[in-house]
């Protein structure tokens, strides 16, 4: 049977292994956000968007038959 200090000093040397973290999603840091509003691509896509709502907004009924 081990003693209390030897306990002690097993414990010490235990060292905390990482909790898996599984598929959960990441949280974006400032940074991130950063790369991604600089992105000439995703600028492109936003504006696309834009138009597209746009016109979905100011284009005419069809009329029905």
């Amino acid at each position: 049977m081990p003693t209390a200090k030897q306990i002690q000093n097993a414990k010490k040397t235990l060292k905390p292994t990482p909790k898996p973290k599984g598929n959960k999603p990441k949280l974006p840091n400032k940074l991130t956000y950063i790369v991604i509003s600089a992105d000439p691509k995703v600028k492109r896509d936003r504006e696309f968007l834009k138009t597209v709502r746009e016109y979905m907004k100011n284009r005419p009924l069809r009329a029905e038959r």
